[in-house]
C-alpha cells in the first residue's frame, strides 16, 4: 500500500501561526501590567523615564503632548491658554533631557526613595476684557512705575478625584512680553502663571480633572486620564 503524506494547505498555516501570534500577544497583555501613574516609583519607572529624556526625540515630545492641554481663547474674560500636570515620572523624563554627564544609575540614585511632587500649571492671559488694575496710592493715583497686586490669587485652582484633593502650595507669578526697549520703560505684565503643588501619594490612578474658576466666573475643566498617564 503506497503510503502518502498528508500536506496541509499554506492558508491553515497561516491561520496556525495568526493564532499562535495572537495568543503569545494576548499572554504579553497579561504578563505586562498597564502603564498608569503611580507613586512611588519603583526602580524601573525610574530608568524609563530616565530613557524617555534620554531619547529627548520626537517620542519624547509626543510623550508630553498628553500632560498639556491648550484651551481655545474664550470670548470674553481671561484667556486660559494651557493647563498641565507635572508627575513624578515626568519630572525624571525632563531632568534627563539634554543632561550631560548623567546617566540612568544616577537618575535611579537621585529619585529612589525621595520625596517628589505632582504639580498643576495653568497659563493666563489678559484680554480686551480682562485686566487686573494697578495698584493705587492711598489718594487714587497709581504707583510710577506701575506695580500690579497678585491677580493670581484671583483665580482658583482644583484637582478633583471622586474629591477634591487637598494643594500643599499655591504660588503664581506675572508673565511679561520680551523686552524690545532697553531704555524704555519697564513692560507691564500680559498675563500669569499659577503653580499648585500635590503630594503624590495622595492621588492614585483613577483619572483627575483639573478645574479653574476664573475672576469673571468662567468654570473650566480638563481630564487627565491618570489610569492612561505615567
Amino acid at each position: 500500500m503506497n503510503s502518502r503524506s498528508r500536506s496541509v494547505p499554506a492558508t491553515s498555516w497561516v491561520t496556525l501561526a495568526a493564532a499562535t501570534i495572537s495568543a503569545a500577544a494576548a499572554a504579553l497583555l497579561i504578563a505586562l501590567p498597564a502603564l498608569a501613574y503611580q507613586y512611588p516609583l519603583s526602580t524601573t519607572d525610574i530608568r524609563d523615564a530616565y530613557f524617555m529624556g534620554a531619547r529627548n526625540d520626537e517620542m519624547t515630545a509626543a510623550f508630553f503632548g498628553d500632560y498639556s492641554k491648550h484651551l481655545p481663547a474664550p470670548q470674553s474674560g481671561p484667556d486660559v491658554d494651557q493647563i498641565t500636570i507635572d508627575t513624578p515620572y515626568t519630572q525624571i523624563v525632563q531632568r534627563s533631557m539634554g543632561a550631560v554627564n548623567y546617566n540612568s544609575v544616577e537618575a535611579v540614585e537621585e529619585f529612589e526613595g525621595k520625596p517628589m511632587t505632582f504639580r498643576v500649571f495653568v497659563r493666563f492671559y489678559f484680554t480686551d476684557t480682562y485686566k487686573p488694575a494697578p495698584l493705587q496710592h492711598a489718594d487714587g493715583i497709581s504707583l510710577t512705575p506701575l506695580a500690579y497686586p497678585d491677580f493670581w490669587n484671583d483665580f482658583k485652582v482644583r484637582l478633583v478625584q471622586d474629591k477634591e484633593i487637598r494643594p500643599k502650595s499655591v504660588r503664581g507669578a506675572p508673565i511679561y512680553p520680551m523686552l524690545t526697549d532697553v531704555d524704555g520703560p519697564p513692560p507691564l505684565p500680559i498675563g500669569g502663571t499659577i503653580e499648585v503643588d500635590y503630594d503624590p501619594a495622595k492621588i492614585d490612578t483613577a483619572d483627575a480633572t483639573v478645574e479653574v474658576i476664573t475672576p469673571d466666573g468662567q468654570d473650566i475643566q480638563v481630564p487627565f486620564p491618570l489610569s492612561q498617564l505615567r
